[in-house]
């Protein structure tokens, strides 16, 4: 049980930081005019336009998911339910065998909060805490993004730089001494297929991977998604998402027992 304990600490903060990818692309490609037979510097005002129209907004989200975990010598298996509503949380529970609930982690504007049945503590973290993991400024609304399918931080035509290969297209940004790549497929560029935050410094590399998408409407939303992080400690996860619902009926439920001991970050 102990090792199970220490492993459930690891994947909450890999949930924390790259949580779900509940993503809804609008597929409006008709009005934006990208010339295929001319260069990529020709195209680029067009082919960020184009980014920029593709960015998924929301107001509330969820969904239920499988998740597989692995922290390099050992994999492990917990099932998951991810709330959202803009601007305001996202609420991640996890539950393991015979559905017992091992944890709730509640994320603000504010602070990340952690409940761990398993443990007995209540965490409550600023910002700050995740830069064990990236030296990148990471807030709720780059969180935000990173379940919607949006690149991380914001691209623009001045701030970034754009690549192409035979399938993709590559933007790459500085942000201080950290790298952002994203990977776009030239043949449908709503759909991004990468988001990488690599620390130029420090061996530290955030690699979230978009898998298989479900089409509803105008809208496209990941089944899979493949998560790998490289920092203090290697982790990886995948999962799988399904039943999403946009209608919310009711707050979730945030509570902790006197018992447990509070952890500030």
């Amino acid at each position: 049980m102990s090792t199970i304990k220490f492993k459930l600490s690891q994947l909450l903060i890999l949930l924390m930081v790259f949580t779900f990818a509940c993503k809804s692309k609008k597929n409006i490609i008709a009005n934006i005019n990208i010339e295929k037979n001319n260069s990529v510097e020709n195209n680029k005002k067009a082919i960020f336009e184009n980014i920029k129209l593709q960015q998924s907004t929301y107001n509330y989200i969820s969904c239920k998911g499988e998740c597989e975990y692995n922290d390099g010598k050992n994999t492990y298996n917990f099932d998951i339910q991810l709330e959202m509503e803009k601007d305001n949380f996202i609420f991640v529970k996890a539950t393991y065998l015979l559905g017992i609930e091992v944890a709730r982690m509640y994320i603000t504007p504010e602070q990340i909060q952690i409940i761990n049945h398993f443990e007995k503590t209540n965490t409550l973290a600023k910002y700050d805490y995740l830069k064990k993991y990236s030296s990148a400024n990471l807030a709720f609304k780059n969180i935000e993004n990173i379940i919607l399918g949006n690149a991380i931080f914001n691209q623009s035509e001045t701030n970034s730089t754009l690549d192409s290969s035979e399938t993709k297209y590559i933007v790459k940004t500085i942000l201080e001494t950290t790298l952002q790549q994203s990977e776009y497929n030239k043949i449908k560029i709503f759909k991004i297929e990468s988001n990488i935050l690599e620390d130029m410094v420090k061996n530290q590399v955030f690699d979230l991977k978009y898998g298989q998408y479900t089409e509803n409407g105008t809208d496209f939303y990941p089944t899979e998604i493949a998560i790998n992080i490289r920092a203090e400690k290697n982790l990886g996860c995948n999962m799988k998402l399904y039943n999403f619902a946009y209608v919310k009926k009711k707050d979730p439920l945030i509570r902790v027992p006197a018992s447990y001991k509070t952890i500030n970050y």
